[in-house]
């Protein structure tokens, strides 16, 4: 089986995405792909769960201090840096989800405690 073209995420496919996950929840890639990226013949669910993966990495990995854009790593590929609304976006659904990765506890969200989790970080 020859392996497909690496074709980078554009900011609107980012943001069909998260729409999508806010919308179905996370794990419905399938039905995500179906209804939201019906005329993206390029990306799979398995895409869609990856890139998913991605961010929630990207959300809980970014500093509060960091406004604006997430930092470019040295990657083969570079993507594109994701909006800081998108990555609190991203947060926002893992944490209403249950989907904060579990190596990531709530000392280490800026140094907040669970009892303020909920707060909006400034």
């Amino acid at each position: 089986m020859r392996r497909k073209h690496h074709r980078p995420w554009t900011l609107s496919e980012v943001v069909k995405l998260v729409e999508g996950v806010a919308k179905y929840g996370a794990g419905r890639w399938s039905e995500i792909k179906r209804l939201a990226f019906a005329s993206y013949s390029y990306r799979t669910s398995v895409d869609l769960k990856d890139k998913w993966r991605n961010l929630l990495r990207a959300s809980f990995v970014q500093l509060p201090a960091e406004k604006g854009m997430q930092v470019q790593s040295s990657r083969k590929h570079a993507s594109i840096p994701i909006p800081a609304p998108i990555l609190l976006r991203v947060r926002e659904l893992a944490e209403m989800q249950s989907q904060v990765p579990p190596s990531f506890s709530a000392s280490k969200f800026a140094g907040h405690t669970g009892s303020d989790r909920s707060s909006v970080h400034e």
